[in-house]
């Protein structure tokens, strides 16, 4: 059982996160810190903006330098990024810089960029090997009707591991977990932990949806696009052993 203590414990460690890109647009989501510098864990999507498969069609990431996709993704950023901040649970805002990336496991890596701050942090459990049907929690800064980014609610959640499909979320194709929970726009970042326990096990990082296509409402003031997507009550996340085994984004 969820307490109020073990909640608490989460919320301090837990962030808004706020993107603002030099086209004005922005993005938002949740991250959580991993160190006491100020080191931030955080998904690949949320920081780019879109999910790595539509990323990859830009010209600005087709002509961008580097040896690979974390390189080139890393300065697809610098160039389209004005800047990122994430909102503490005290209410304040602290600057952050991209540290480090890798959009085909849909994982970025941040760093608050005042000398010497320091924050509680959650430890993170590298080598757990999630099981079906496991009872989960998760924690984050979803859309909530009547709030904008910057000041929705800290929501809980609980759910179960459903399965594991090979499948492209918002990353690359790779082993997910799939969780019977609705996840929506501003909880992905989210960490996720094994019932009620404090150590971070995963991340969540996308949903499914029913339809697939927008529909365009005529009026005297214009059109507006609208989508005709409907979340289902499935997410997706991935492993922190996954994320350990393929990427470099724990090592020093």
């Amino acid at each position: 059982m969820l307490t109020r203590q073990n909640i608490d414990y989460k919320r301090i460690r837990i962030v808004r996160i706020l993107v603002t890109f030099n086209n004005n647009n922005t993005n938002y989501g949740t991250g959580f810190f991993i160190g006491s510098h100020g080191l931030i864990l955080t998904c690949a999507h949320v920081i780019l903006g879109k999910d790595f498969k539509f990323v990859k069609k830009d010209k600005e990431f087709i002509d961008a330098q580097g040896a690979g996709n974390q390189e080139k993704a890393a300065n697809y950023h610098l160039l389209l990024t004005n800047n990122i901040k994430v909102k503490l649970e005290d209410g304040t805002f602290r600057q952050v810089n991209l540290e480090k990336i890798n959009p085909d496991y849909d994982i970025a890596l941040l760093r608050v960029t005042e000398v010497n701050f320091d924050h509680p942090y959650f430890k993170v459990n590298k080598a757990m090997e999630p099981y079906l049907g496991e009872d989960i929690s998760f924690y984050g800064f979803p859309s909530v009707l009547g709030h904008t980014p910057d000041n929705s609610p800290f929501v809980v959640n609980r759910s179960i591991i459903s399965t594991f499909p090979e499948v492209e979320i918002a990353g690359g194709k790779y082993l997910h977990m799939q969780i019977n929970a609705t996840t929506i726009g501003g909880i992905s970042g989210a960490p996720i932990f094994k019932g009620n326990e404090n150590t971070v096990v995963g991340i969540i990082n996308g949903n499914y949806h029913w339809a697939l296509n927008n529909i365009v409402c005529r009026s005297d003031n214009g059109d507006r696009v609208l989508s005709t997507k409907v979340p289902l009550g499935i997410g997706y996340a991935t492993s922190m052993k996954v994320i350990n085994e393929n990427t470099d984004i724990f090592s020093n």
